[in-house]
């Protein structure tokens, strides 16, 4: 199963001029928009799982970063980053943005190139990395960001699951649980859909350029969430690695408020299931 609504997407800055391509689907009338960010190396079909909420009338918007899927690879390895891929999200806010405004018939008539942007919902939806980057763009503050939804990814990444995520990836046979064990990087990029220099560049301690401070429990990104200020959904696995007791308790210091959602296993992201669906749909459905 594929989304077949596939739009391309110019985005210029630091890293370059590159295409990226993004899925929209759902009716373009929905006052509730999923804008969904994929994870370190995953693409956009990771979300495939939420097609249900488009028949109880969500619209999806998700995309492929640069160097994944159908977008762009990039000509420098080392350009593989968080800023670029927050480039990259940022050019899709704006193509959401201005697929809803609407001209005034009336101010048109007297030649007044003046829009109206009506009044929707995003709801950002971030996996593992796409989670900090979720962080980083709510900080912003832009408007029509309504909440912020973490799956599998908090305020503190311990020592332990990011060994988790990065130790398979420097071992002589490369593993990832989801997919098998490959002899060599060309083989698992290409079934990961990736860039194949993107493999090594996620490696580099420069690819996590975003604020962060390292302590003896772990990666803490305390900036990103101490100054949120929308509504906030944290779904992880019962058995994650990423978000386990102490991730918890030092993303609470900073999100009391949240909603803490459980799923049972130890998937890295959580799967988007019913359940899954479910508890999200109820947790914007409480923004209304």
């Amino acid at each position: 199963m594929q989304w077949d609504d596939e739009v391309k997407i110019a985005v210029s800055g630091l890293a370059g001029e590159r295409h990226i391509v993004i899925s929209d689907v759902g009716s373009r009338n929905s006052n509730d928009i999923l804008f969904c960010l994929p994870g370190i190396l995953e693409v956009k079909s990771t979300f495939l799982g939420l097609s249900p909420l488009i028949d109880q009338g969500y619209r999806i918007v998700t995309l492929d970063y640069c160097g994944r899927g159908n977008s762009d690879y990039l000509k420098h390895a080392n350009h593989y980053k968080i800023s670029t891929y927050i480039e990259d999200v940022l050019a899709v806010y704006d193509y959401i943005i201005n697929s809803n405004k609407h001209e005034n018939p009336l101010l048109k008539k007297f030649n007044l190139n003046v829009w109206r942007i009506q009044s929707k919902s995003i709801h950002l939806l971030g996996n593992s990395m796409g989670g900090l980057i979720a962080a980083v763009i709510a900080n912003r503050k832009l408007p029509a960001i309504k909440s912020l939804i973490l799956n599998d990814i908090s305020s503190l990444i311990p020592w332990a699951g990011l060994f988790s995520l990065y130790g398979n990836l420097s071992q002589s046979t490369l593993q990832m649980p989801s997919y098998g064990n490959f002899s060599s990087s060309n083989d698992l990029a290409k079934t990961l859909n990736v860039d194949p220099n993107l493999l090594k560049a996620v490696m580099q301690a420069t690819h996590l350029d975003i604020p962060f401070k390292n302590s003896m429990n772990g990666i803490e990104f305390t900036s990103l969430f101490k100054t949120l200020s929308i509504p906030i959904c944290l779904i992880y696995s019962m058995e994650s690695k990423l978000v386990n007791s102490l991730a918890l308790h030092h993303f609470k210091k900073y999100a009391a408020d949240a909603k803490l959602v459980g799923v049972n296993g130890s998937s890295h992201p959580v799967k988007f299931d019913a359940f899954v669906s479910k508890e999200l749909s109820e947790f914007i459905d409480q923004q209304k």
